[in-house]
């Protein structure tokens, strides 16, 4: 969901999705146990801050926001275009309500 800064497109390929930087090995992690090829760009912004948000707090403990999310377009023209705070914002309120859900369900 990311490309690497050497512009290497190997995983895009192979996997439909990167990471890069200090976190990857956390957000490759994570991110298999959510992707899907047939995820829509919604739930994929999601899911993108989500493996963000976790990845900084496993490997980067004390950093933080904010959290930048760009998306890349491909249709005939390549479209670039960055969410804006408020929806990162957003992103953070429903990520915040995904894991206390996922807390309930392991309660006993």
């Amino acid at each position: 969901m990311a490309i690497a800064p050497d512009c290497a497109d190997e995983f895009l390929d192979e996997m439909g999705y990167a990471c890069s930087g200090i976190g990857d090995t956390f957000a490759y992690t994570l991110l298999r146990n959510y992707y899907s090829s047939e995820m829509d760009i919604r739930k994929g912004k999601l899911v993108a801050y989500r493996v963000i948000r976790d990845a900084v707090d496993i490997g980067a403990y004390g950093l933080g926001e904010p959290v930048d999310i760009w998306i890349i377009k491909v249709n005939g023209d390549i479209q670039i275009s960055q969410l804006s705070e408020n929806e990162t914002m957003a992103l953070n309120d429903v990520c915040l309500a995904w894991k206390e859900a996922e807390k309930a369900v392991l309660k006993v």
